[in-house]
């Protein structure tokens, strides 16, 4: 078993997690490949079939010390990552997921169905041919190659990282190769922090009012919609890029007054990211 030691220099080249949260799905953590993330792993933790036993975890015959993490693409092609210790490590990967909302959604529910695929089929091990996709290994091995043949732009696929070896160790993972990228933006979380609205214009005729206002926002997701929609159901609904401030209008709202009514809005791609107004009417 080959043993790679990783010097002090080296892993500053990464983005460092001090400390491991992620030891639960509901709690996967984002992943930039660019960078490259670097993370010390525990020992003693039970199994991720113990922690979420309604996944799937396929080749893994066991699930030792879990960290969870998940990948967005941003740009489609292939992708080919390494992931490096000093002992004994495993990982599995599911997806692809529309959006990180709908992959954390379905965890605890993983099937055999939302496992990637090793392509071609019998690829690996001693006698197989190389794998052009790897979405499972239990080998013995503590040098492991993540890989997606034709991942798609907006994809979000779940991968969870195992320490086989129950030693508190670093774990190590940089893109190698291929010609996809996922979202760094996931490093920095989203978040929608000021939204204001007030009725601008009434038509008295056809009985309907409209509510315009402005949003202010950071490190929007890159796919999916902002959509803005009052307390009775009306909306509006943007799409990328997303620019901040930006101003928005809900139009042709029938006169049906609610009391304390709200404007929220949300990105469909991160439902966490989110607000809402005090009430206007």
């Amino acid at each position: 078993m080959k043993r790679v030691i990783f010097s002090i220099l080296f892993l500053n080249l990464f983005f460092n997690f001090k400390a491991q949260t992620n030891s639960n799905c509901a709690n996967m953590t984002g992943i930039c490949t660019t960078t490259g993330v670097s993370f010390t792993a525990n020992s003693g933790v039970p199994d991720a079939s113990t922690s979420n036993p309604g996944n799937n975890y396929g080749c893994l015959f066991s699930s030792p010390n879990p960290a969870w993490y998940f990948l967005e693409i941003s740009q489609s092609g292939s992708l080919s990552m390494t992931l490096s210790a000093a002992q004994d490590i495993d990982f599995i990967m599911w997806g692809p997921f529309p959006n990180i909302a709908n992959a954390i959604a379905n965890c605890n529910s993983y099937s055999a169905a939302d496992i990637v695929p090793d392509l071609p089929i019998g690829c690996g091990g001693f006698f197989g041919p190389p794998c052009t996709q790897q979405g499972c290994s239990y080998s013995a091995s503590n040098i492991e190659t993540p890989s997606l043949s034709n991942a798609l732009a907006g994809e979000v696929y779940v991968l969870l990282v195992t320490n086989y070896a129950n030693v508190v160790q670093n774990i190590s993972l940089v893109q190698s190769g291929g010609t996809g990228a996922t979202n760094c933006n996931v490093l920095n979380p989203c978040d929608l922090n000021y939204i204001n609205a007030s009725v601008t214009s009434c038509d008295s005729i056809l009985g309907t009012y409209e509510i315009s206002g402005s949003l202010e926002f950071s490190n929007p997701p890159n796919f999916g919609s902002l959509v803005v929609k009052n307390c009775s159901g009306d909306s509006t609904i943007y799409n990328p890029p997303f620019i901040s401030p930006m101003n928005y209008s809900i139009n042709s709202i029938y006169s049906t007054y609610s009391q304390n009514c709200t404007v929220n809005a949300y990105f469909t791609n991160d439902v966490g990211c989110n607000l809402s107004t005090n009430s206007f009417i």
